[in-house]
């Protein structure tokens, strides 16, 4: 289930802390009649301590943007989406083979990049050792981008397997929420959380997501996040208001095993989960036979693959067509399953 986040605000949590702080501050100055140059290094300290509360709400609440990545105006390119892939399985090796034979530009990532939980430990084995061509520390060289899945953020060792999360992923700065365009599109990675069952997306990304995509200017619209909105295993387990006004085209998700596509007949939304990068012992399901608004396009598990996605510019129109191609390994050659979104 995914929900809105609910808990107090940085800005107010900012606030307590720093009157706490003062508190502190003027106490200690009015007892021990403390010299100039000692509040000023309460007032350095305290400043210090501010920035980082700032810094870190600021990471987890809002979208960071990495801006404009596209080198040229090219008429064409090809990108590739993985899922749930982090667990140096043959499976995992597959896929990358067949991934890698495309030679995308860039590839995204739907979540669950390291499944070990070992405090990170396993992030370079799990990721590096398949994708190391694709990831750079340096932005304008890097070709990966990845969103965070709950294998990504363990509960227990969360500090230490997202440190090394972003040890990896310098660029991001620490950022668990970023948005980026590449020609036609703008695409939204977002955090939905540790959860196993229960996935939470904080309410000040979500406004940052729905002011930032009626805003951008791009033809298309992706958001990626790890827990499917919508699941034929689970169910219906939307957010409240269904992502409407989010001027979203298409979002991709993972975290179950399987690959899967609906539509959102009455918002006009593509949703595709790709959870079978590397694990694939998931079922398809029929919790969602009697939706009137979601509908289910397929669904295929017990298999290992991967999204390829076709951007091309249509001459003739002055428009845009992005075709993705879901790829099986055991089938290489023919998509499994294809849609086209023409805008």
């Amino acid at each position: 289930m995914i929900t809105r986040g609910k808990f107090i605000s940085c800005n107010l949590r900012n606030k307590m802390y720093a009157c706490i702080a003062l508190h502190f501050i003027w106490k200690k100055d009015n007892l021990h009649h403390r010299i100039k140059f000692l509040k000023m290094k309460y007032a350095s300290l305290f400043c210090l301590m501010m920035i980082m509360l700032s810094a870190k709400c600021q990471n987890s609440t809002s979208i960071y943007s990495l801006g404009n990545l596209a080198k040229t105006d090219a008429d064409s390119f090809t990108y590739a989406v993985i899922g749930d892939y982090g667990d140096d399985s043959h499976g995992e090796q597959l896929v990358a083979d067949m991934v890698l034979g495309w030679k995308p530009l860039f590839i995204i990532t739907t979540g669950d990049n390291d499944y070990e939980d070992k405090n990170g430990k396993s992030i370079d084995t799990n990721i590096s050792k398949y994708y190391a061509s694709y990831i750079n520390p340096d932005l304008k060289r890097n070709r990966f981008f990845p969103c965070l899945g709950n294998h990504d953020q363990s509960v227990t060792e969360r500090l230490k397997v997202i440190d090394e999360y972003f040890r990896l992923f310098p660029f991001l700065h620490q950022a668990e929420n970023y948005d980026f365009s590449y020609g036609p599109i703008h695409f939204y990675s977002i955090n939905s959380g540790p959860g196993i069952v229960k996935a939470t997306i904080n309410t000040g990304v979500l406004t940052d997501l729905k002011t930032k995509s009626n805003a951008a200017t791009e033809p298309f619209h992706l958001a990626f996040f790890h827990h499917p909105q919508y699941s034929s295993a689970y169910g219906t387990v939307a957010l409240d208001d269904h992502l409407a006004g989010y001027k979203l085209d298409a979002v991709l998700n993972g975290h179950i095993h399987y690959y899967e596509r609906m539509t959102d007949t009455i918002r006009h939304i593509e949703y595709i989960t790709i959870g079978c990068s590397g694990r694939n012992n998931d079922k398809c399901g029929s919790k969602l036979d009697n939706s009137k608004d979601i509908h289910l396009e397929t669904c295929l598990d017990r298999q290992n693959g991967a999204v390829k996605v076709t951007v091309v510019k249509i001459k003739s129109s002055n428009q845009w067509r992005m075709t993705f191609d879901y790829y099986n390994v055991a089938s290489p050659k023919k998509p499994s399953d294809s849609f086209v979104i023409i805008k």
